[in-house]
């Protein structure tokens, strides 16, 4: 991977960077890292400044699960998840300061009961999100959520709205088992369920 990496920093980024979306807003960079509990400390830490390296030619943004949350804390050395009134208050906080200690444009920590976020412009949300407690398909969720996060900021919307669109998109799909579409997305958003209680696990 940080093979890969590299060759996007030296022969891919910088052309893309040169251009904008075709929607008026600059490109990014969407980066969900695959399951790191089997890395090093030093392998994630090498792996966050290989992303702040593509952060200087691109912006990025980097969604995390809430474990993983966690551990990218931990390896940087931030102080978070503690002494929060809520999940919310404690994920949105995280995100702020990961953020700053990481220097990515957008950091995004995605629990189940919802997700939050911040950038680099100061902004930093949490959006609670239709949590259910019988999904007809959980695998994908995450992957989901990340897919409906990048195309709201394609579209250049603010962060909350942003979180609003990953959480639906992720929430329609383990309700349907599958992928929605904008027709679907929409009328999900318009009459978003309230989240079930949630049992077992964070992820």
């Amino acid at each position: 991977m940080q093979g890969i990496w590299e060759g996007l920093i030296r022969d891919v980024l910088p052309g893309l960077a040169a251009g904008s979306s075709g929607l008026g807003h600059p490109r990014r960079v969407f980066i969900d890292l695959s399951d790191p509990a089997k890395r090093t400390d030093e392998d994630l830490r090498s792996a966050l400044e290989t992303l702040g390296r593509m952060n200087e030619i691109l912006p990025v943004t980097l969604s995390l699960n809430l474990a993983e949350g966690e551990r990218v804390a931990r390896v940087l050395g931030v102080d978070a998840f503690t002494d929060a009134p809520s999940l919310g208050a404690g994920v949105r906080l995280a995100a702020e300061r990961v953020r700053e200690r990481s220097g990515l444009a957008c950091l995004v920590i995605h629990p189940r009961e919802g997700a939050g976020a911040a950038d680099d412009s100061g902004a930093s949300a949490w959006f609670e999100g239709p949590f259910t407690a019988h999904p007809k398909l959980s695998t994908g969720a995450g992957d989901h959520f990340g897919a409906g996060f990048s195309f709201a900021q394609v579209l250049g919307l603010p962060l909350a709205e942003a979180l609003a669109v990953g959480c639906g998109v992720s929430g329609a799909y383990v309700r349907d088992a599958r992928s929605p579409d904008l027709a679907r997305l929409t009328s999900f958003l318009r009459g978003l369920p309230g989240a079930e209680h949630a049992a077992g696990p964070r992820g």
